[in-house]
């Protein structure tokens, strides 16, 4: 009975060794795998930032697109403007 109680005893402190002995190892391969729940608030945060600055650069370039189209009417109106004008005159 003594021998399996030394056996148990032994195991368990030879698990424990290996254990923090590779610690460090494990935490390392952890760490380079996953990442912390800051990185990823983090990189939320980044994503958030970029999205409403994509946002606001749609928006600008739909008014900028707006606004020429808007004076390209213009020059169109302008143009049917002067063909009737000069055809006035010619007649």
């Amino acid at each position: 009975m003594i021998k399996l109680a030394v056996f148990c005893i032994t195991c368990v402190l030879s698990v424990t060794i290996w254990y923090f002995g590779h610690h460090e190892d494990i935490n390392q391969k952890i760490e380079s795998k996953y990442v912390t729940k800051i990185e990823l608030e983090l990189v939320i945060q980044k994503l958030d930032s970029v999205e409403n600055s994509l946002k606001e650069v749609k928006k600008e370039f739909t008014d900028e697109l707006n606004a020429l189209e808007e004076t390209n009417n213009e020059i169109a109106d302008l143009i049917t403007d002067i063909r009737l004008t000069l055809a006035g005159i010619s007649q």
